[in-house]
């Protein structure tokens, strides 16, 4: 980081989580103050349609930080993350969710890795009785991060991903791919065009960027040391049901076998090992 003085634009998309994103840009300025250059980071908070203080939130970390607020209708989070990408100014951009932590030199750690996409690791961190335990909460982000390495675990879906990583060649490099970590260079976009709105509610919209940007030869990498902790929450049984449509619109924007195969294997019906060697023979018997 030093080295290369990069210039990035850390892109956060936000809604009703005031509380939660107050700790994480608490953890990110930690991060900003720590660099040589940290004019060099713009942080862009999309504020979709917020109905609680989210606003004063950010307003408390504008002196140490270069933020650039962007208030919105509620659009959801594929227009919230493409309005960060049309407002940014650098190159490279970053995305991170609004209930994730970092620390541990963080941003020092951001690298490419000889590739166009890099994603990283995440750990849960659950608490019990959140809103109770907000002051031990903030002491531990401010003062003893170190304490986070017993508190947290490696989430499932890193887990479920992570091997296919350390193969020189795999046939399926964007299945790690979310967008609550990663960097990314602007340039992809600008040849495959952003985030589908056609996503409603939760998941897939990121796998369908990482699936086409796959598609037009883009490289991937899994970068171990851009690790985030997740602040963990409850889903409401809603979100299995927009799981669902979603991965339907995924299949209907992307008709592929590896993207058909990709249901099996998050439905543990295959596992990782296989869905790799089938979507390999795929495309061996398609060249």
């Amino acid at each position: 980081w030093r080295r290369k003085k990069m210039k990035l634009s850390v892109i956060i998309p936000t809604y009703n989580k005031s509380t939660r994103f107050n700790i994480m840009l608490l953890s990110l300025q930690q991060e900003v103050v720590t660099l040589d250059t940290p004019e060099n980071i713009e942080i862009i908070v999309i504020d979709d349609g917020s109905c609680d203080n989210t606003r004063d939130i950010v307003g408390r970390y504008g002196e140490k930080m270069n933020i650039k607020y962007i208030y919105q209708k509620n659009g959801g989070l594929s227009n919230a993350r493409n309005s960060g990408i049309q407002n940014a100014e650098n190159t490279n951009l970053l995305f991170l969710d609004d209930d994730r932590v970092v620390c541990d030199g963080y941003l020092k750690n951001l690298s490419y890795m000889n590739a166009d996409i890099v994603f990283g690791k995440r750990k849960e961190w659950y608490i019990r009785n959140f809103q109770n335990r907000l002051d031990e909460v903030f002491s531990i982000v401010s003062t003893q991060k170190e304490i986070l390495h017993n508190k947290t675990s490696n989430s499932r879906y890193y887990i479920k991903t992570r091997s296919i990583y350390s193969k020189i060649d795999t046939s399926i490099p964007w299945v790690g791919c979310t967008f609550a970590n990663t960097l990314i260079k602007k340039d992809v976009f600008d040849e495959i065009g952003g985030f589908s709105e056609r996503f409603v509610g939760w998941g897939f919209e990121d796998m369908d960027v990482s699936y086409r940007a796959f598609k037009a030869g883009y490289r991937f990498a899994m970068n171990d040391e851009m690790v985030t902790y997740h602040l963990y929450h409850q889903h409401g049984k809603e979100i299995y049901a927009q799981r669902d449509n979603n991965f339907k619109v995924f299949f209907e924007r992307n008709p592929d076998y590896p993207v058909a195969l990709y249901e099996d294997f998050y439905h543990n019906k295959i596992s990782l090992f296989e869905y790799e060697e089938k979507v390999r023979t795929y495309y061996d018997n398609t060249r």
